[in-house]
């Protein structure tokens, strides 16, 4: 009887140490400054789950190592990676070379969003310079 009393107080003390580490969701959105909905966006699509899901309130719990995972996330997102892309990379049985290679057509779609921005600037360099040149051509400041 002892030894059954002492197995359920240490089960208790292992509950209330791991709710101690847990996160509730409204700390992991502000510890990332990011809305609760967001976060409940990405478990919806199965990105993130919770470590725990309080099943009398509902509330959603996280370990501090998903915190890496969040942080991914967004560094994911923020790149332009789009949340099915994310889900796959994150979740998905994706290979070190999958990775390896999304992360290069990523790169490959900025380089060319770059060479885009400065041949538009460059454009705007050029029109510059011919409206200025034309409008002191025609005697008008410019």
């Amino acid at each position: 009887m002892e030894r059954k009393n002492e197995e359920i107080h240490e089960e208790k003390q292992r509950e209330e140490d791991a709710e101690a580490v847990l996160l509730k969701i409204g700390e992991v959105a502000d510890f990332f400054q990011i809305s609760v909905k967001a976060v409940r966006i990405y478990e919806k699509k199965g990105i993130i789950a919770p470590a725990y899901v309080d099943p009398e309130s509902g509330y959603r719990y996280y370990t501090p190592d998903q915190l890496h995972q969040m942080a991914a996330l967004l560094e994911l997102k923020a790149l332009g990676f789009s949340l099915d892309e994310i889900k796959d990379l994150m979740v998905g049985e994706s290979s070190k070379e999958a990775l390896y290679k999304a992360m290069e057509e990523k790169r490959r779609n900025w380089e060319n969003l770059a060479i885009m921005a400065q041949s538009k600037m460059d454009a705007i360099e050029s029109i510059s310079e011919r409206l200025v040149t034309s409008k002191e051509q025609n005697g008008n400041p410019p």
